[in-house]
């Protein structure tokens, strides 16, 4: 390729927020070296954003399987001023040669507080990246990375959103006094885990074992991949902190020592469990029905997306490697099976679902030691408890090992001398 049949373009995203300020990008130069493949594309931006990569050829894109392998100043935060970004197509682009085509490079560039779909975060170096679909990851979805190293978050498009939390009369299983429709809203959008946290990932920030004994015992004995599997046995307090964490929402704050304190720490991400809406917003991904691929609660529709505990031809007795059932609408897998999730929201928050009482951003009831945990686990059979609005407890200092846990967090970063 030369540079003879290069075009280049540069455009804005979108701004999902009205104070969303989204630099400008200008492509500057490009060029393939004609015998490493390695293309080199150089821009400047004129405020701090986040870049994207794409190539087209004759107008089309190649598609974000084939431009997985992009380094240098893409796909993360970066400042104003000149940049380069290399993209090896060698690595995910079979034959990676682009003949006569015209070839076109495009760069998108998005605000700080407005970025891609996708965040991952590696535990490694602490270090964040962005992407605009599952496709674009580096080695894609399979990698096993995204189940040890990298905790992988996808945003949810809440913001300005309204939702009927909870279970209609007529459905099946349902606690009346807690499930109690209502109406609710979101001001912003979030990042949610697409996988349940798994062990990998809770020994790459050094808490492997913190539990008990049994736990350890545990560990060793679940299923063959057990390092990609939930972590289980974890409790509501070792995760925010009982000083400060099991107050909410009574206080906002979490332990500096917890599980999660540590990982803001070393994030700089206010990660946190979700809450009760956040939840089960994220799981339904759109869909009104008793499970999130709107089927009516059987055995075989719930075997599609959850392990559950089912007759012996499909029992299982032990939390499975996450990411192996089917996704919902927003990509998120086992929202329903292998372990319970952890919430925010207080066990038993009757006063708080009454009919037509519509809220915003709901943060659910104080007092209580009891929480909310939503989705099932591999121990339970395809009945109330796996179905999209049910909710079980769980005590503030006591693991099972049914409870595990996914993470939310803010979209966007709070970085120094950046309008949010």
């Amino acid at each position: 390729m030369n540079n003879k049949t290069m075009e280049a373009c540069a455009v804005a995203a979108w701004a999902a927020f009205a104070n969303a300020a989204v630099p400008t990008v200008a492509l500057t130069r490009a060029e393939q070296n004609q015998s490493s493949h390695r293309v080199t594309v150089e821009y400047t931006l004129d405020a701090p954003g986040i870049v994207t990569f794409d190539v087209l050829t004759n107008g089309v894109s190649i598609g974000d399987e084939n431009i997985q392998y992009v380094t240098g100043d893409a796909n993360k935060v970066v400042g104003a001023g000149a940049h380069t970004l290399y993209w090896a197509p060698t690595k995910s682009w079979e034959g990676h040669q682009f003949g006569g085509n015209v070839v076109r490079f495009k760069l998108t560039a998005w605000a700080t507080n407005s970025p891609p779909d996708y965040m991952a975060l590696n535990m490694l170096n602490w270090s964040v990246r962005y992407y605009t679909s599952t496709n674009a990851l580096p080695g894609g979805l399979g990698d096993m990375a995204y189940k040890t190293d990298v905790l992988l978050m996808r945003r949810i498009p809440a913001g300005g959103q309204t939702f009927v939390e909870g279970s209609p009369a007529t459905e099946s299983y349902r606690s009346a006094d807690r499930e109690t429709p209502r109406n609710v809203s979101f001001s912003d959008d979030y990042y949610i885990g697409v996988f349940e946290f798994t062990y990998a990932q809770f020994a790459r920030i050094g808490w492997k074992y913190k539990w008990s004994d049994y736990n350890a015992v545990n560990y060793s004995s679940r299923s063959e991949n057990g390092d990609i599997c939930p972590i289980n046995s974890v409790s509501f307090g070792a995760l925010r902190g009982t000083t400060n964490g099991t107050q909410w929402p009574t206080v906002e704050a979490i332990d500096d020592d917890s599980v999660i304190g540590y990982l803001r720490s070393k994030s700089g991400i206010d990660f946190d469990l979700p809450t009760d809406a956040q939840w089960e917003f994220s799981c339904r991904a759109g869909t009104v029905g008793m499970l999130y691929n709107n089927a009516t609660l059987t055995w075989d529709k719930a075997d599609e997306i959850g392990w559950l505990y089912y007759p012996e031809a499909k029992r299982v007795t032990a939390p499975q490697e996450v990411g192996q059932k089917k996704p919902n609408a927003y990509g998120l897998y086992d929202m329903i099976g292998n372990v319970k999730e952890l919430t925010r929201g207080r066990f038993y928050d009757s006063g708080n679902r009454k009919p037509g009482a519509d809220v915003i951003d709901p943060k659910g009831i104080a007092g209580g030691s009891y929480w909310n945990c939503r989705g099932s686990s591999y121990s339970e059979t395809a009945a109330d408890p796996c179905r999209a609005a049910a909710l079980t407890p769980a005590y503030n200092n006591g693991g099972s090992s049914q409870y595990g846990f996914r993470l939310v967090c803010p979209v966007g970063l709070k970085i120094a001398g950046v309008a949010q």
